[in-house]
């Protein structure tokens, strides 16, 4: 339970918030949707922590509909008890459908329909079997040669190398090296 309050204008946020919790939240929740905010979600978290992103990016199409202040009570039809009722609906939605939001906004219940569609996929692999194997999903790449005996994996916040499958180093921040869903 949150008992401390952050200015941001005032202080630094990630280190603020990592000082206060010991090293990191176990849970931080975005909701402007701006790069910076949620570049700072993900960096209070503690290892192996989760980071829950529903604020909305200029470029989202929710944004005709949904705006600052609106509360989303229910999505098609179940209500929404945590954050993950609307995530689970969005991924579970089909690319091209909508979904029946019913929200509160200034303190009337109206309901709306929002589109919902899917990022792109980034991403390329190659493989040789037992030679080479090289993939890239976002911003995660893992390269493999000769039946493992070298292994690469890397993601903008750390990197990993691992020899002869015991003997292994790396740098940068380990549980980034987990894929985070932006």
């Amino acid at each position: 339970m949150a008992h401390q309050f952050v200015d941001a204008t005032t202080q630094d946020v990630v280190r603020t918030v990592r000082d206060l919790s010991g090293g990191g939240v176990d849970h931080a929740f975005e909701v402007v949707g701006r790069s910076d905010t949620i570049r700072q979600a993900w960096d209070v978290l503690r290892p192996g922590a989760t980071a829950v992103v529903v604020g909305l990016t200029a470029e989202s199409p929710w944004r005709k509909h949904v705006v600052y202040g609106d509360l989303i009570r229910a999505v098609d039809g179940v209500e929404v008890s945590h954050p993950h009722v609307v995530l689970d609906a969005i991924r579970a939605a089909k690319r091209g459908s909508t979904l029946e939001l019913e929200i509160v906004r200034a303190g009337a219940i109206t309901t709306v329909e929002v589109p919902v569609s899917r990022r792109a996929q980034q991403m390329s692999s190659v493989y040789i079997p037992l030679i080479y194997s090289y993939e890239r999903e976002r911003d995660t790449t893992e390269v493999s040669a000769l039946i493992g005996i070298f292994r690469w994996r890397s993601t903008p916040a750390a990197w990993d190398v691992r020899l002869l499958w015991f003997f292994s180093f790396g740098g940068g921040d380990s549980n980034r090296l987990e894929a985070v869903e932006r």
